[in-house]
This record gives C-alpha cells, structure tokens and sequence, in this order.
C-alpha cells in the first residue's frame, strides 16, 4: 500500500446514513489515512526517503563502529536497515551507484599506509551481507554487497602488496564465488574465480573451479591450461588429475594419449573409490570406441573387481555384453546388482556436479583473520576495539 492511499470497496448507500454514522465515519476515515502514513521506511520498500551525503556517510560510519567493536551480527542488520531504507524497492539501480561511491569514500578518508588492515574486516562484512541478502530474498542488494567485497578485496591486495593480503583477498573472491557456483550457470561464479586467481595465482579452488567452468563449456583447451596449473602446484589432486583427463581425450589426438595415460595412473588403489570408477568407465569408453571390444571388458573387470557392488561399472558391463550378443551374461550382471544408498551420490554425479569442498573451514578462517583489522578501523573510528584484538 503505498502512502496516501486508501483501498475499500464502494457501497452504494440506498438510505441516508444516521447521524452516529455521520459522525464516526471521518475519523475512521482519518484513523485509516494516519495509519497508511505509518509505514516503516527502514525495510526498503516503496519509495526511499531522501538522505544527503553526508547523513548517508555518517550513517554507514556508525554501521563500521559497530563492527569495529566486534558485533558482526549487529553491524549485519544495521547495513541491512541503511541499505534498504537507501536503496528501497522502487528502480534501487537508479540509487545503488551513488551510494557505493560514498561507501567507498568513507572508507578512504581513513585509509593510510599503516590502516589497510581495516579493509579486511570490512569487506567481510560486506562478504557476510551477500548471503544475507540471498537468504532474505534481495538479490539487488546481494549483488551490490559481492561487488562491494570484491572492489576492497582488490584495493587491499594492490595496496598492501603483500603475499599474506594477495592471499586473503584472493579467498575472499573465491568464497564469493562458491556461493554463486551451480553447476548449470557457473558464468558469474568463473568471474570470480578468475579474479581470485589474478591477486592470488595459487589459489587451488579458484583454479580447479574455472578448469571445471571451461569444462562445462566446451572450452577444454583453458580447461586444461588452468588444471595443469593446478596440478604443478599440487600433483597429488586426483580430481584436477581426473578431469584434466577427460579433457585431453575430448581435444586431439595428442592430448588423448596423455588422457588415456592419466586415467590408467588414476586407477590406483590409493586414489579415491569415486575418481578410480570414472577413471575405469572413461577408460573403458575410450577403448569401446576404438572397437577394442575385448580390452574394454578387461578393464571394467577389472574395476568391478577392484570397487566391488560398483553400479554403473556392472551397468556398462552388461551393456557391453549386450551389444556382443551375449544376453544371458548381460542379464546375469544385471541381477547381481545391488540397489545403493539414494543418499550417497555415485561417482558419476559426484563428477558431473564439482561443487567446492570445505568452504566452511575457509570462511571461519576468513573471519578469525579478518579481526587483526578491528582495532586498526576501531582507532579511526573513535570506539573501543574488542578485548584480545590484535595490533
């Protein structure tokens, strides 16, 4: 309902209204005009109120007081409160750019050589504000939060230039960009991945999450660019290793060599039970399609033999026996196989899908990182910095 207005049904009145109706109809009329003008602003909706600058500033000084004294969670809805009742519903594109030059220029009216540290906390804060924006439904405002977050993360690891700051901003991005990350649209999430990994060359999640972005697309000369440098900075990662694979098989000849290669080197007891039935199916494809029939039934023996109860190994097996007029094989493998857990993925999906693991971990790092800033943004600020705050 927007304010000033009123909406009730017409009722033609056949008779003259009494004189008590007469009397006690406009104040109800006025009880229901002042009520419509009671709507609560600091939640966004409808058209926002008017704040200049310098109230917007001071208001979002006081949201980083907050912070510096070491209230996430408060600062959290406070920013929620400024941004909405800034913003608003109504066309918010038409606001959002001016209010994200003041916010950066607050920010650098404290900034020296000795406070960058106070950028760490900030943009988790504005990091932290994405997903709480996701989960209350304002992707507007989520979006602006993530580019917020994004544009410190840069400023701090250009600025300080350091390895420690190139680090922390480049898992800033990343984790960003697993919230993003599905495995049917990953454009925005590879945007991100890719920034991470300008400021911070070594960061593995950002590296494997383009390689598999560029999978998914086709594109399987980047994809495996980006996972063979992955693979130098760690050549134990069986997943890059498995998907690095598959790429080489589906580019050119040469490449599929070292594909084939590397996926019989993935079947190896010590790798994951998940990466050596891929490795056992993709290899017994590749063979199927060179008509090397017989070698393509070693090699799922092979595996069923090593992941015994392996599903989609014995499924491909019986359609190989199948297609060698073999029915009664076919039929035999068919009925040994044992409905699974509907909870535990298979292999195959497990591969389809790579979803970044253990972001809850890096996020709390994030976080207990992020602190060594508070008292450098408390002292500009004027407020008391947290106890145990480090200098």
């Amino acid at each position: 309902m927007q304010s000033g207005q009123v909406l009730a049904p017409r009722i033609e009145m056949r008779q003259r209204p009494s004189w008590r109706r007469r009397r006690i109809g406009p104040w109800i009329a006025a009880a229901l005009w002042l009520c419509s003008q009671l709507v609560v602003p600091s939640y966004g909706y409808g058209k926002p109120p008017k704040l200049g600058p310098s109230e917007i500033q001071s208001r979002y000084r006081d949201v980083l007081s907050i912070l510096a004294a070491g209230d996430e969670d408060r600062a959290l809805e406070a920013l929620y409160e400024l941004e909405t009742l800034v913003v608003g519903d109504e066309q918010p594109w038409k606001r959002v750019e001016d209010f994200w030059r003041l916010k950066l220029r607050t920010l650098r009216e404290m900034l020296d050589a000795d406070s960058l540290a106070l950028l760490m906390p900030v943009m988790m804060l504005h990091h932290d504000a994405n997903q709480m924006y996701l989960e209350r439904d304002r992707p507007f405002l989520a979006g602006h939060s993530r580019i917020m977050s994004v544009e410190l993360a840069e400023i701090y690891a250009d600025r300080a230039n350091s390895s420690g700051a190139r680090e922390f901003s480049g898992w800033v991005m990343t984790s960003l960009g697993a919230m993003l990350w599905y495995p049917t649209s990953v454009v925005s999430s590879a945007d991100l991945f890719y920034r991470a990994q300008m400021v911070d060359p070594g960061n593995p999640i950002a590296l494997m999450g383009l390689g598999a972005a560029y999978e998914r697309n086709a594109n399987y000369e980047m994809a495996i660019d980006y996972l063979t440098r992955l693979l130098e900075l760690d050549p134990e990662n069986s997943v890059a290793a498995l998907h690095r694979a598959l790429c080489q098989m589906r580019s050119d000849e040469t490449s599929r060599d070292q594909g084939l290669e590397a996926l019989k080197d993935l079947q190896r007891p010590e790798e994951p039970s998940w990466v050596r039935s891929i490795a056992h199916q993709e290899l017994a494809r590749a063979q199927l399609l060179d008509d090397d029939v017989e070698s393509a039934k070693a090699t799922i023996r092979r595996g069923l033999a090593a992941l015994p109860g392996d599903q989609q190994l014995a499924l491909q097996l019986a359609w190989v026996l199948d297609g060698a007029r073999r029915p009664k094989e076919a039929l035999g493998v068919l009925g040994g196989i044992v409905p699974g857990d509907a909870q535990v993925p298979s292999p195959r999906l497990i591969y389809d899908v790579w979803e970044p693991s253990e972001m809850q971990d890096i996020r709390d790092r994030l976080r207990r990182d992020a602190a060594i800033g508070l008292p450098a943004l408390a002292d500009k600020l004027g407020v008391e910095a947290p106890a145990g705050g480090e200098q």
